[in-house]
């Protein structure tokens, strides 16, 4: 989702079946890593779909864009 003339909102969930708790999550542009965050953000909804991997596993944050 675009914020402004220089940014972009990046918002979702990541699961790794192999890493139970928080999960990093990066963000390129046109090859280059335009930034990150740790997803860590509650989502009741991943953790009914997922109740083994817990609840914690949303992201929201915003990143420059060229």
């Amino acid at each position: 989702m675009a914020v402004g003339r220089r940014a972009v909102r990046v918002t979702g969930w990541v699961l790794d079946p192999d890493r139970p708790d928080a999960t990093g999550v990066h963000v390129y542009i046109d090859g280059q890593m335009a930034g990150g965050a740790l997803a860590n953000a509650p989502r009741p909804d991943v953790a009914a779909d997922y109740p083994l991997a817990g609840p914690l596993h949303g992201f929201d944050f915003t990143v420059p864009s060229p």
